[in-house]
């Protein structure tokens, strides 16, 4: 059954990597208005987001910026390579940035901040279906990240319409589910029942 899982999800890889450069330039629309909505969104002391790799991935700048005007904490997966692993490092004016592996953008000097501190944590995703499922680049970095993460931190998936599954996605144990899911204008045409208020 795994083997059958993997396949599934390397060909919506392949999928979701060729409808990336169909919709590449999708990245100057803003999450915040529906983000901002979210009863996570102001109950946050602190933020855990990703730095776009591409303009095919959700903007996170003006949330960055938004949270951090707030009084709010801001931070962002930093590769730890003594740990083999990411962590989450502070983000915020002064603190450069830098490409780490692959050319993820990441924090270059931040202070380190604790997996368990967040309230609510951004993903990024190549595809997200109705019940909460994402599908990443199959790595596990961002699932392993978020096995760290607070029983009642709030995960939200950032998504652009196309990358909403109508079928649900193939998911292995170890997947993180996200409690809700936003398109730029809303939460996702079915998104899964909120697990936080």
């Amino acid at each position: 059954m795994v083997g059958s899982v993997s396949e599934a999800k390397r060909a919506l890889r392949r999928e979701a990597r060729a409808l990336r450069v169909a919709h590449a330039g999708d990245a100057s629309v803003s999450f915040l208005p529906a983000l901002s909505a979210l009863p996570a969104w102001p109950a946050a002391r602190i933020v855990a987001l990703y730095l776009p790799c591409g303009p095919w991935e959700p903007p996170t700048a003006d949330i960055s910026a938004a949270a951090l005007a707030a009084g709010k904490k801001v931070c962002a997966p930093v590769w730890l390579p003594d740990r083999g692993c990411y962590g989450l490092a502070a983000l915020g004016s002064g603190v450069p940035l830098r490409a780490g592996p692959m050319d993820v953008p990441e924090p270059d000097g931040g202070a380190p901040v604790p997996l368990d501190a967040p309230d609510l944590f951004l993903v990024p995703g190549l595809f997200f279906d109705s019940a909460g499922r994402r599908l990443g680049h199959g790595k596990g970095w961002i699932d392993r990240l978020l096995a760290g993460r607070r029983p009642g931190s709030a995960v939200v998936g950032l998504a652009f319409p196309w990358q909403i599954s109508a079928a649900p996605l193939p998911s292995e144990p170890h997947d993180a589910a996200m409690d809700a899911v936003l398109l730029p204008d809303g939460p996702a045409a079915h998104p899964p029942a909120p697990r936080f208020q």
